[in-house]
């Protein structure tokens, strides 16, 4: 059974406070056709939550990893704490308000496959409120306020280059600009594979 073998191309990270929302993340993942991930949950300062109605239990899945921290009160903080333990080829970002289309891991996987020395693959994420997207379609280069989470970078790269988010505000747009002046080699996709509720706020 493919579930059983260890997961080596993808490690997602997600942060939480314990939404009710984190069972529409996980869910998420679940529908990728694609087994060959691993997902790394840390949860902020509250003890990890059984989540009723899933197809798995994930509190006892050998595709995840969960651990608690000590409170952060900050996303990007969180998501620090997993990253140094990932060890798999490529991590990517999911936040427990947010969820992947199906599509999500068959796609970073085309996009690899086509350039082999890709550092860095930026997908556009929709607000499912407001309907806005971001980055806006015909990009190809990301600024502040103008850029989401919604993105997966070669794990390799960001342990050379010490990548981590720092705390404050547009915490994913300082991250890719890291890796950005750090000579990362990136593509913007335009295409929609991650989207959100705008719910936000972390306390």
């Amino acid at each position: 059974m493919s579930w059983i073998i260890k997961p080596t191309f993808v490690t997602f990270i997600i942060p939480t406070i314990g939404r009710q929302s984190l069972k529409r993340t996980i869910g998420s993942l679940l529908e990728q056709p694609q087994w060959n991930w691993r997902c790394h949950i840390v949860f902020d300062g509250i003890d990890p939550i059984k989540i009723e109605g899933l197809p798995i239990d994930y509190l006892n899945d050998n595709h995840f990893i969960i651990e608690k921290c000590e409170k952060q009160n900050h996303a990007g903080l969180v998501r620090n704490i997993a990253i140094p333990k990932v060890d798999t080829n490529w991590i990517a970002f999911v936040d427990d308000d947010d969820w992947l289309a199906p599509t999500y891991i068959s796609s970073l996987h085309n996009y690899i496959n086509k350039d082999l020395n890709l550092d860095l693959v930026i997908f556009t994420y929709q607000n499912k409120v407001t309907n806005s997207i971001f980055p806006p379609k015909g990009s190809t280069d990301f600024n502040a306020c103008a850029v989401g989470i919604s993105f997966a970078i070669k794990t390799s790269f960001v342990k050379e280059h010490n990548i981590l988010f720092t705390q404050g505000a547009v915490e994913d747009f300082r991250f890719l600009d890291d890796a950005r002046n750090a000579g990362a080699k990136y593509i913007v996709t335009n295409e929609i594979q991650y989207f959100t509720s705008g719910a936000g706020g972390w306390l």
